[in-house]
């Protein structure tokens, strides 16, 4: 198998974990930093393999190419607005 191909059958991999870990809500993931890890971690993943299979491709996107912090600060700012406060 190619590297490319590889990447991107980690990235389907990343996402069936990402399902199976957040399948129980919203509300559990947001009380449980496991899963949020979990996911976080996984997203990661995504982002590299991404980076691997499509280079080019995944620098026009500000918030995944490799000379921005990820997540940028206001990116980082609306996700902040849209979590629950903590319990």
């Amino acid at each position: 198998m190619d590297s490319k191909r590889q990447s991107l059958q980690a990235v389907l991999e990343a996402i069936d974990r990402i399902r199976l870990y957040t399948e129980e809500g919203r509300e559990t993931f947001f009380h449980d930093t496991l899963i949020q890890e979990a996911v976080c971690r996984n997203l990661v993943v995504i982002r590299d393999r991404c980076m691997d299979a499509a280079p080019d491709l995944v620098k026009s996107f500000r918030l995944l190419g490799p000379d921005s912090p990820a997540p940028t600060d206001s990116a980082w700012c609306q996700a902040r607005s849209r979590l629950p406060e903590p319990v």
